[in-house]
């Protein structure tokens, strides 16, 4: 019954998948008040946008998009 346990217990903590950091950089962004701002950051973490930022605080991959980002109407879907 130990050894099942202890097998079990190893397997939880393999399935649990490392969270991802994302940091999307768009030719611009929309912000809240519809205006267009150039140079920002989406920072999207674990399916979730975490900041919105010139300069983020947190690492991750970057990808590069062509375009406009609305990252409200993203967090929607």
């Amino acid at each position: 019954m130990f050894l099942s346990a202890t097998l079990l217990l190893g397997c939880a903590a393999a399935a649990m998948p490392a969270q991802q950091t994302t940091i999307l950089r768009p030719d611009a962004i929309v912000a809240p008040d519809g205006s267009l701002q150039k140079g920002m950051a989406v920072v999207v973490k674990d399916g979730k946008i975490v900041e919105v930022s010139a300069n983020p605080s947190a690492q991750g991959s970057e990808v590069r998009l062509s375009g406009v980002l609305a990252p409200g109407i993203i967090d929607c879907f």
